[in-house]
C-alpha cells in the first residue's frame, strides 16, 4: 500500500520542528523517528485520518524528540574555511581562485589542506568529486591487493553513499563501498575493503569468514571499534 505523506511541525523550546506524517496501513500504531545523519523528524501512523492525532503523539514525545535532535551531528560544508578529514586527518579547504589545476593537497599556514581553484560557488562541488575519485582510486588498489591474495576479484566495484553500509558484496561479485571512507584512517578502509573482499569466498559472518578477513588485515577490532565510535559523524561532512 502506497504512504500518504504530509508535512507539518511542532514547537520544541520556542523551535518549530518540521515533522512529516506518513500513512501505512501495516502500522498498528504511533511510531516517531529522527534521522541520525539529517535530522529529519517523522510520525508514522495508521492512515492518514489519523495524523491529528499523530501529531500530538509527536507534541507528546517532544522532549525525546528534541534529545534525538541534540545528538545529530553539526552540518559541515565543503566550502573554504572549512576543516574535513582526509585519510583520518583535519584539511583546511582552501580557496585558490587563480591558481592551474582543480583540486589538491598542500599546506595552509603549515598545516595539511586541500585547494580548490576556479569560481568560489564549484569549490563544495569539486572537492566532493575529488574525495569520490580518490576513494575509488585508494579502494580499488586495496581490493586489488586482496584479490591477489585470495585469488577472487569482484565483477565490478561502485562507489556510492549510503546511510548505513561502509561496504557491501553481492552475491553475483558485485560490490560498493561508501566514498567517505576517504575520509576515515587508512587502516579503517583498508580493514572494510578486506571485509567485503572475504565475502567473495564466504557470503556470512561465521567462524570460516571472521578467520580469512584475519589473514588480510592486522588488528581487525581496531578498525571495527573506530567505525563504531567515529563512523557517523563522517555523514556530517558535504
Amino acid at each position: 500500500m502506497a504512504s500518504t505523506v504530509e508535512q507539518n511541525c511542532i514547537t520544541i523550546d520556542g523551535q518549530d520542528v518540521p515533522v512529516t506524517l506518513k500513512a501505512n496501513g501495516r502500522a498498528r500504531r504511533f511510531i516517531v523517528r529522527v534521522h541520525p545523519i539529517t535530522g529529519e523528524v517523522a510520525v508514522t501512523a495508521p492512515s492518514k485520518s489519523s495524523f491529528p492525532h499523530a501529531l500530538k503523539f509527536a507534541i507528546k514525545e517532544r522532549r525525546w524528540i528534541a534529545k534525538q535532535l541534540a545528538a545529530v551531528p553539526e552540518r559541515v560544508p565543503f566550502l573554504p574555511g572549512a576543516r574535513v578529514p582526509y585519510k583520518g586527518q583535519l584539511h583546511l579547504i582552501e580557496h585558490a581562485p587563480r591558481a592551474k589545476g582543480t583540486v589538491w593537497l598542500g599546506e595552509a599556514d603549515g598545516k595539511p589542506a586541500i585547494f580548490s581553484s576556479g569560481a568560489e560557488p564549484h569549490v563544495p562541488r569539486r572537492v566532493k568529486d575529488w574525495l569520490k575519485k580518490q576513494a575509488r582510486r585508494e579502494l580499488n588498489e586495496l581490493v586489488m591487493h586482496f584479490a591477489a591474495e585470495i585469488g577472487e576479484k569482484p565483477k565490478k566495484l561502485t562507489i556510492r553513499d549510503p546511510e548505513t553500509r561502509w561496504g557491501s558484496c553481492a552475491t553475483n561479485g558485485v560490490m560498493s563501498f561508501s566514498w567517505r571512507l576517504i575520509m576515515a584512517p587508512h587502516f579503517v578502509m583498508r580493514y572494510v575493503a578486506a571485509h567485503e573482499m572475504a565475502h567473495l569466498i564466504h557470503m556470512h559472518h561465521r567462524p570460516t569468514f571472521w578467520r580469512l578477513v584475519d589473514t588480510l588485515v592486522d588488528d581487525v577490532d581496531h578498525a571495527k571499534n573506530w567505525l563504531s565510535q567515529h563512523g557517523s559523524q563522517l555523514h556530517r561532512f558535504g
